[in-house]
């Protein structure tokens, strides 16, 4: 094959143009009708904003993280996990005559409608800039433009409906799970506090929180078994002085003495003991040597002590009767007074030193029952806490839901409605038909180039030379004679005629698709 030239290329346009001019007609033509004809697909699109902040500290936190409030984007795909299920998307489809109200979509067409809803959450994306989500946009479509607008809004209502059902369900299982922590709460401190009021009530006295009563107690008995035993002394002078009032005076001087000096010292000697192991105890184990060796005094004073009250007892208690049997009437009467006196003090002194001995058993019992009263009432005091603590999320959360009922906290609002689509989404016209028109100026070209390759005729002087390797000398022109060229022209004339109503025709039908028909 020999090279081309401009010529050539352009001898080429004059004998095959008309091949070229009618395949990229038609195939452009056939383009615009096929897309014309290709069902349309409308999309309307409605706005929703989140008005608001969540209300409550947590959330309030949450916004201000590097990540955004999680928690309502999650809030969020709940909402159109639900807006997208079958039971909510059959409703639709019922409503808006794709279903019958007792047929059942099935898995295809559930597909199909779903793949036709686009719910995005609006957000900033910027990782520098992260925060909560502030909207979302729905976007729905329909070969129908009325049915696409009624939808999309349809969802966006349900969206809006939803939240609020939404919000006050999560409020009353937020409530319902907090009470029935703040019950159990309130029934285990219940069960505490009664724990150790047993333990109170068995233990009275033999408690860390008694010990002060009890030393209290220890020194008020101690003071009145002193006074007591001076009570007797002052008896026992009086029987002395009835005796033999020559040596009541010195009697009464001596026994005073003795009793300030022997009894008055051990029973003040005692009580300072007392004191003293009641301190160590509050402070040490019964085992401490200290304790142990106060106890030992403790003991060896108490015997000293009774044997101190034996002895000032023996001269009481078993008086000569030749000393009282001539004593005057008056005198008799004042002995006999003093000895009931002095028999009564002692038993006072019984009864106190019983006490005193009660006390002391109670100083004694403290250190053993301390650690178990000390876990109970850490217990106590643990679940008291507890539950107050319990107590106020209780109470932030029924006032967090009353202000976000009452200020519907972060809201859904409806900014744009979706409105009715005048052109379609698809198909795209200018994309389809500019395509087509590049696909029939690529085809006119095969076109035009396969007839003008099959035709090996020579149709100028250099195919002659080049084919025929010899020097052209002369060139005769095809002289047609007039009948022939009138059949030519006919022809042609025909071609026109016959060409001008297909391309009228296509013409106008291209027209009313496009212009007319929308």
């Amino acid at each position: 094959m020999r090279p081309f030239t401009t010529d050539d290329y352009r001898e080429i346009w004059s004998r095959r143009k008309y091949w070229f001019l009618a395949s990229v007609f038609f195939i452009a033509a056939g383009t615009m009708i096929v897309a014309a004809l290709l069902p349309k697909l409308y999309t309307s699109e409605c706005l929703i904003l989140l008005e608001g902040q969540p209300i409550g500290s947590d959330a309030a936190q949450a916004a201000q993280k590097p990540g955004g409030d999680t928690q309502t984007e999650q809030q969020l795909q709940t909402l159109i996990q639900q807006t997208l299920s079958r039971t909510r998307l059959e409703q639709i489809m019922q409503d808006n005559g794709y279903l019958s109200p007792t047929e059942t979509a099935t898995d295809t067409q559930l597909e199909d409608f779903r793949d036709s809803i686009e719910i995005n959450i609006l957000k900033d994306n910027d990782p520098r800039h992260a925060s909560s989500p502030f909207g979302f946009k729905i976007d729905y479509s329909d070969h129908k433009p009325k049915n696409a607008q009624r939808i999309a809004n349809e969802l966006a209502s349900f969206f809006v409906s939803e939240r609020l059902k939404s919000q006050e369900q999560t409020a009353q299982e937020s409530n319902q799970y907090l009470q029935s922590q703040l019950d159990a709460s309130l029934k285990d401190v219940a069960q505490k506090q009664q724990a150790l009021d047993d333990f109170k009530q068995r233990y009275n006295g033999q408690l860390p929180v008694d010990e002060q009563f009890d030393v209290q107690g220890l020194v008020r008995l101690q003071t009145q078994l002193q006074m007591s035993e001076q009570a007797v002394a002052r008896a026992r002078d009086e029987q002395t002085s009835v005796q033999d009032p020559s040596q009541s005076t010195t009697t009464a001087t001596a026994q005073k003495t003795s009793a300030d000096s022997a009894t008055g010292k051990l029973s003040a000697d005692l009580g300072s003991l007392e004191s003293k192991l009641a301190d160590l105890l509050s402070r040490d184990t019964p085992t401490h040597p200290d304790v142990i060796k106060t106890r030992a005094e403790i003991a060896r004073v108490k015997t000293e002590l009774a044997s101190e009250q034996q002895a000032e007892e023996k001269p009481a208690s078993t008086p000569s009767k030749s000393g009282t049997a001539n004593l005057p009437a008056n005198s008799l009467k004042r002995f006999n007074d003093a000895k009931a006196e002095i028999a009564s003090r002692l038993e006072e002194q019984k009864r106190i030193q019983q006490e005193i001995d009660h006390y002391q058993a109670n100083l004694q019992a403290i250190p053993v029952h301390a650690q178990e009263y000390a876990e109970l009432d850490r217990a106590f005091q643990d679940s008291k806490t507890a539950f107050d603590a319990l107590k106020k999320k209780v109470d932030d959360a029924e006032l967090a839901n009353d202000m976000e009922m009452r200020l519907q906290g972060q809201r859904f609002r409806i900014q744009d409605f979706a409105s009715l689509p005048d052109q379609p989404t698809s198909p795209v016209y200018w994309k389809i038909n500019l395509g087509g028109l590049g696909a029939a100026l690529l085809l006119g070209l095969v076109m035009a180039g396969g007839v003008e390759f099959g035709d090996t005729t020579m149709k100028s002087e250099r195919d002659v030379e080049y084919y025929l390797q010899t020097k052209n000398l002369a060139t005769v022109p095809v002289l047609p004679l007039a009948d022939e060229a009138a059949l030519a022209k006919r022809r042609r004339r025909l071609w026109v005629m016959a060409s001008l109503p297909v391309v009228a025709v296509i013409s106008g039908l291209i027209g009313y698709l496009y212009l007319i028909r929308k």
